[in-house]
């Protein structure tokens, strides 16, 4: 990853670099969320990996599968890079895990291809943010794996910084930025 791995403001204002636009930042907060709920399902398609006895009025929401093995490790990395807004980012995460399971649970395989369709298209929407409005490779292309783990904690900045929260991070964040894409307009510059 970009920096120190726990470097809250390094890694946001390396994934903000590539989201500047207010179009692009817009389609991100749909779909980003999306890929999320969506990959979830498939992967609780793949069943439990641990059996464990809950009340049956919630059987068929908390399953320990694959997507509870992947909420854990995003939950764990986004509350210690950023507590207070980890932690409530990880709620709307565990509600996706739930929700991802009741939908395996009611609709089997059937909601897993609906997944795939959903996360493909959210996907094309992705690319087209950043080929039509961005203007810019999307970050994934630079740095995969920083991509498809900062991705989601980063729309939920942007969410916060749009109803005045978190302000002082923000700031700081918007200098990073800008500084980083000055850069890369010199570096393109340069290739021209």
């Amino acid at each position: 990853m970009s920096g120190n791995l726990f470097d809250l403001k390094k890694q946001l204002a390396f994934y903000g670099s590539y989201h500047n636009n207010n179009i692009n930042v817009v389609i991100h907060t749909i779909f980003v969320p999306t890929l999320v709920f969506t990959a979830m399902v498939m992967l609780a398609g793949f069943g439990p990996i641990y059996n464990i006895e809950v009340p049956d009025c919630v059987e068929n929401f908390i399953i320990i599968n694959v997507s509870f093995v992947l909420l854990v490790v995003y939950c764990i990395y986004y509350v210690a890079l950023a507590l207070k807004e980890g932690a409530t980012w990880s709620v709307f995460m565990v509600l996706m895990w739930l929700g991802s399971n009741y939908w395996i649970s009611e609709q089997g395989m059937g909601a897993v291809k609906l997944a795939a369709v959903i996360h493909v298209v959210s996907w094309a929407f992705q690319f087209i943010g950043h080929g039509v409005f961005e203007g810019r490779k999307p970050a994934l292309l630079d740095n995969l794996l920083q991509s498809l783990v900062l991705a989601p904690l980063f729309v939920w900045f942007h969410i916060l910084f749009h109803f005045g929260m978190s302000s002082d991070i923000e700031k700081e964040i918007n200098v990073l930025v800008e500084k980083n894409i000055a850069e890369w307009k010199k570096e393109s510059k340069k290739k021209e």
